[in-house]
C-alpha cells in the first residue's frame, strides 16, 4: 500500500474509532442482560458441541477448517442500522477503500448492524484490558499504549453467512444454523477450536481487507460479512522480534496465508464485536 493510501485510510479509522468509542462503550443500553427464553430441547442442543466447516480460498487451494464452538445461551443481540444514520455513512466511507479497486467493485455493503454485547462478554474483554495493562507495567513494555489502554485499535474479521434472508431473525439475535459462520462466531465471541489454535486472524488495511474477502468463498445461499471489531493487541510481536520475547498479538505474517499484512491476536477475549457488515 502506498504512504499516500495508508494515511487516507488513517484518517477515516480514526472517524470510525470515534464513532465505535460513542456507540460501543459499556452502557446499559449496549447490554443485553436477559437473553430470550430457550425451549427445552434447544437449552440440551445448545450443550452439545457444534461442528461448520468453513473454506477458505488460498492460491489455488482450498483450505477446509472444522469450527468447533460450545454455547450454553445467546450472548449478543444485533439491531439493523438504517441508511442515512452517521455511524452507518462513516462505516461505508472506510470499507469503500477495500470494496473498490481501480478496476471495478468487488462488492455492495447491503444492511449493517450494531452487535449488542451481553455484560458477560463486556466483562471478558475489560478484564483482558486490564491484564494486557498489568503485564506491560510490569514488564516494562517498550509500546506506550499498551500502559493506556492495552493497546486498542480498530481491526476487520472476514466470514460468511448464511441466514441473510431472514432479517426479523438477524435484527433479533443470532441464527441457530450451524453452517451459519457468522452467528457461530458471534455465538462464541470468536473462542473456537480454529481460533484457539491458529489465534484470530484480523485485517488492519483495507488492502488487507480486500484480499480477505476475495479469500473466503461463498456458497449459493451464503453471503460475504465483515466484522467490524475492537481488539487489545498489547504487545505486538514482529517478524524482527526475538522469539523468546512475550507478546499478545503477531503483525506481518505475508506468505503465511495473505500477501498483505494481518493481524493475529492469541486470546479470543481480546476482540469485541461491535459491527456487522453483510455484503451483496
Amino acid at each position: 500500500m502506498q504512504v499516500e493510501g495508508r494515511g487516507k485510510l488513517e484518517i477515516k479509522m480514526q472517524a470510525m474509532w470515534i464513532s465505535l468509542n460513542n456507540s460501543c462503550r459499556n452502557k446499559m443500553n449496549d447490554v443485553i442482560c436477559r437473553p430470550k427464553k430457550l425451549s427445552k430441547q434447544r437449552s440440551l442442543d445448545l450443550l452439545e458441541e457444534d461442528k461448520h466447516e468453513h473454506e477458505v480460498l488460498i492460491g489455488s487451494k482450498v483450505m477446509e477448517s472444522v469450527i468447533s464452538y460450545k454455547q450454553t445461551a445467546p450472548s449478543s443481540s444485533f439491531k439493523e442500522i438504517g441508511v442515512g444514520d452517521p455511524s452507518r455513512k462513516v462505516i461505508e466511507k472506510i470499507l469503500g477503500d477495500a470494496l473498490t479497486n481501480p478496476a471495478k467493485k468487488i462488492s455492495k455493503i447491503r444492511n449493517v448492524f450494531r452487535v449488542k454485547n451481553s455484560s458477560e462478554v463486556l466483562e471478558k474483554f475489560e478484564k483482558y484490558r486490564d491484564m494486557v495493562k498489568q503485564k506491560a507495567k510490569e514488564t516494562g513494555d517498550k509500546q506506550p499504549r499498551s500502559l493506556v489502554d492495552g493497546n486498542e485499535l480498530l481491526c476487520f474479521y472476514v466470514t460468511t453467512m448464511t441466514c441473510h434472508s431472514r432479517q426479523s431473525e438477524l435484527i433479533s439475535g443470532p441464527c441457530d444454523h450451524s453452517y451459519c459462520n457468522l452467528c457461530r462466531t458471534i455465538c462464541s465471541s470468536f473462542d473456537m477450536k480454529y481460533t484457539k489454535r491458529f489465534g484470530v486472524q484480523l485485517c488492519t488495511s483495507s488492502e488487507a481487507l480486500r484480499e480477505s474477502m476475495k479469500a473466503v468463498l461463498k456458497g449459493k445461499n451464503s453471503k460475504r460479512a465483515v466484522i467490524i471489531c475492537r481488539i487489545i493487541a498489547g504487545r505486538i510481536k514482529n517478524t524482527n522480534d526475538r522469539a523468546s520475547e512475550e507478546y499478545d498479538s503477531i503483525r506481518n505474517y505475508r506468505g503465511f496465508c495473505f500477501k498483505s499484512e494481518h493481524l493475529i491476536v492469541k486470546s479470543p477475549n481480546a476482540v469485541l464485536p461491535c459491527f456487522v457488515v453483510v455484503l451483496n
